[in-house]
């Protein structure tokens, strides 16, 4: 609990003088516990990294490095250290987001952040390999932030680091804190709350067939056990499977694309109606549907 703790109290330290995004900083800590991959969703990428080259930087003290994803086809592409922050990966083929799936499966140990740009809604679609490789996604809205929130961010960045300010052997404190994974109680009905769940979803009319694979409910859990230790928690309790669901899932959901496939028009449901359900429907409805017809237990 001390470690957790120290994690959360250096983010207090330095949040008292920035505006640092919590949700961020929460998403952060939960990939680097779980020895996973993120995907940041921004509405500013350059705001975007700029907070996760303090979190990372000044607060969590742990080495990153930002990798152009043109980079890949470099010789020295595999020369960064610790976290990779992955930008550009918007407007480019591909063939950059195979290559840099085909390195991570060399290198399973190596933990990277890709942003991506979300331009009003709109955003690069990740090949389903890479995707796959991904824990959650993190989305980052700067609607109502402070119009020279870039100015201080770069500020702090620019002052001369204090050691003091940062967590302190963060190298040892997190993987302590992931091996404490394994010594979450996860009792028999919560199992079965979260398995409904995945059945409920890969049965879900507007879910593709088989496309919800059987790896996804190891890694699940794994962010569940995760959420538990953030959470200063021995033990997993309903409302943190509700929450990891609201996160895990609409990554790794694939919709059906057009309402022809909808499985009830086989056996004579009207198109009309079909099609006026289909529009309505995106992944993080299909995950709220699933929650909201899933009695967790009392």
């Amino acid at each position: 609990m001390n470690e957790i703790n120290s994690v959360f109290d250096r983010f207090k330290y330095l949040n008292s003088n920035i505006e640092l995004d919590f949700d961020l900083y929460i998403s952060i800590i939960t990939v680097l516990i779980a020895k996973k991959n993120l995907l940041l969703s921004s509405t500013r990428t350059a705001t975007t990294l700029l907070e996760l080259e303090i979190i990372l930087g000044r607060v969590l003290a742990i080495g990153y490095t930002v990798v152009d994803i043109k980079d890949i086809e470099n010789d020295d592409f595999s020369d960064g250290e610790g976290i990779w922050i992955i930008k550009n990966l918007d407007n480019v083929a591909t063939f950059y987001q195979k290559k840099l799936y085909d390195y991570l499966q060399c290198h399973q140990d190596k933990n990277v952040i890709i942003l991506i740009e979300n331009d009003s809604g709109i955003e690069v679609e990740l090949v389903n390999e890479l995707n796959d490789k991904i824990l959650f996604r993190q989305f980052q809205s700067y609607e109502n932030s402070n119009d020279n929130i870039d100015e201080v961010l770069q500020l702090t960045l620019a002052n001369p680091f204090q050691p003091e300010t940062g967590l302190h052997n963060s190298k040892q404190i997190f993987q302590n804190l992931h091996d404490s994974i394994k010594t979450i109680t996860i009792v028999p009905e919560i199992k079965r709350y979260y398995n409904d769940i995945i059945i409920f979803l890969r049965n879900h009319r507007m879910v593709k067939i088989n496309s919800l694979k059987n790896i996804l409910k190891a890694e699940f859990e794994i962010m569940l056990r995760t959420l538990c230790v953030i959470n200063r928690l021995g033990y997993c309790i309903p409302i943190l499977v509700k929450n990891c669901a609201k996160k895990f899932f609409p990554l790794h959901l694939i919709l059906i694309s057009r309402y022809e496939e909808e499985t009830s028009l086989v056996y004579g449901s009207d198109p009309k109606i079909v099609k006026a359900i289909f529009d309505k429907w995106d992944n993080d409805l299909v995950v709220e549907d699933a929650l909201g017809r899933i009695q967790p237990p009392l």
